[in-house]
């Protein structure tokens, strides 16, 4: 249910774990938290701390299959995106706006959803996981 003062508000839909993890509706506020730090997760966690602060307590829950990524896979993955002319940036390790825009690119080729998140199976698919 949605307050009546937001039922006419402009919103954006997120997935920041991608289509198997939480969605989000975002207002125009979103956009002023990321002037002040770019990170998506960090404006959600904002958003998700005034929820609670006016009692509108739904939590996000993380989808079964989730995994926390290492560095050594996100670099692995920017490699193979850079070698195969997705991503011209050198590899760094994190899963910033180019790598998900090369990652939509590579994704949408080879028709997978195009949502931009380097999943486990994504990973493995580029040899890019469990490599130890």
């Amino acid at each position: 249910d949605f307050p009546e003062n937001e039922l006419k508000t402009e919103a954006e839909l997120r997935m920041p774990m991608g289509v198997s993890g939480p969605v989000f509706l975002t207002y125009p506020n979103f956009k002023l938290i990321m002037r002040w730090n770019k990170m998506e997760l960090y404006a959600l966690t904002a958003g998700l701390l005034a929820d609670s602060i006016m009692q509108r307590n739904t939590y996000p829950v993380q989808p079964d299959d989730y995994q926390a990524l290492r560095t050594e896979d996100i670099m692995c993955m920017q490699g193979y995106l850079k070698d195969n002319k997705y991503l011209i940036e050198d590899p760094d390790g994190r899963v910033g706006p180019k790598t998900r825009q090369a990652l939509r690119r590579f994704q949408k080729d080879n028709q997978m959803v195009p949502d931009g998140y380097p999943n486990i199976n994504l990973l493995k698919n580029m040899g890019c996981y469990g490599n130890d």
